[in-house]
């Protein structure tokens, strides 16, 4: 008895061991097809003609400009050299997630360019979006309209019928599905734009030039040559009194003069992103004689648009005792500043940054 209880126990094991075996084997075989297929339906040849017509396969980017692109655009996924049956390069294919979420979180989108820069077609890859509603992103009919946009655009959203070359019509009934397509269609083209467009003929991108400190204390006051550190026991007080302060330099000439302060800063209402960091340039004059955008996470080619020279020279010149305050056009008074096209919370959350040196200004250093 004791004898046929070991017999089955070992009958029992063995079997187990077998089934186990199996199981592995398949397992192993199963997870190699699952790869191949979720790789086929994001890369494969249908994904490549429908980002470029006449596309059927995908070929590597130059890794150190995905490395790039990916350090500067968390959104960023994946970028692909786009080809035809017999090898020739067709354009681009950027995929990317979208910058504003939908109504079930973010999509992600393949986005094709021509060599030239033309948006040829869009492939979904995800979207939890409501079915028959914010899932009509996927028809052809919606997405038509993307199709001959160029890269050096940003498309923008309507309700009622476009007029313009970049307005696209919202869905009936899914504004924050097409708001969040449209986005990553953005996020795509700025990338294109900004990494690739540059590099397509040598396959490099020069890495972005740092300024010297010379250079950013010229941008920031006129004649501006150098940053010399403030007392110690005036910046713990600073830092004591407002939690988005980030430092107090002292700007001198080149032969050492004092010319003026740069006052670095979090903005105090946040962006799209979170808030942003900016340095702020005030000469002893007390005027506003430049601004540098030092942190920001807003959407490429919209949001971003608040570090460029026709947003922030509406500050330049003015007085420090000013509290500013975005209107949507015509900004009439010192005290108005016109807010960048479909970047309102970034065009506030610069601005409260602008304000809050300025408060610290005059709180702690004016006389």
């Amino acid at each position: 008895m004791k004898n046929e209880i070991v017999r089955l126990g070992i009958i029992l094991f063995l079997i187990t061991a077998i089934a186990a075996g199996i199981l592995a084997v398949s397992n192993d075989i199963t997870a190699e097809i699952i790869v191949k297929t979720e790789e086929e339906a994001s890369s494969g040849p249908e994904v490549a003609g429908a980002v470029i017509p006449g596309a059927v396969k995908f070929e590597a980017l130059d890794a150190e400009i995905i490395s790039k692109i990916a350090a500067a655009n968390e959104k960023f996924v994946d970028a692909k050299i786009v080809l035809d049956s017999a090898g020739k390069q067709l354009g681009y294919a950027i995929r990317t997630l979208s910058v504003v979420p939908g109504y079930g979180g973010d999509m992600e989108l393949y986005v094709g360019l021509s060599m030239d820069g033309k948006l040829e077609g869009i492939k979904v890859l995800a979207l939890q979006e409501t079915p028959g509603l914010g899932t009509n992103v996927e028809k052809k009919s919606f997405q038509d309209q993307f199709v001959g946009k160029t890269s050096d655009m940003v498309l923008q959203v309507v309700k009622v019928p476009s007029s313009n070359e970049n307005e696209i019509n919202a869905l009936a009934g899914a504004t924050f599905s097409t708001l969040s397509f449209t986005s990553a269609v953005n996020n795509a083209m700025s990338i294109y734009e900004n990494f690739i467009k540059q590099g397509s003929d040598a396959s490099e991108i020069e890495a972005e030039k740092e300024l010297t400190e010379a250079e950013m204390a010229a941008l920031l006051v006129p004649n501006g040559f150098s940053f010399e550190a403030v007392d110690s026991a005036l910046l713990e007080t600073i830092k004591l009194t407002n939690e988005k302060f980030i430092n107090l330099q002292m700007v001198k000439d080149e032969a050492g003069n004092h010319v003026g302060y740069a006052i670095s800063t979090l903005s105090q209402s946040k962006g799209y992103n979170g808030d942003m960091e900016i340095t702020v340039g005030i000469d002893l004059s007390d005027l506003i004689t430049g601004i540098m955008v030092d942190k920001t996470n807003e959407t490429p080619g919209l949001g971003t648009k608040v570090g460029e020279k026709e947003f922030k020279g509406q500050f330049i010149g003015k007085e420090s005792s000013n509290q500013f305050k975005i209107v949507l056009n015509n900004a009439f008074s010192d005290e108005e500043i016109d807010t960048v096209a479909g970047a309102t919370m970034s065009s506030n959350s610069f601005t409260s940054a602008v304000n809050n040196a300025l408060s610290i200004y005059a709180e702690f250093i004016k006389k």
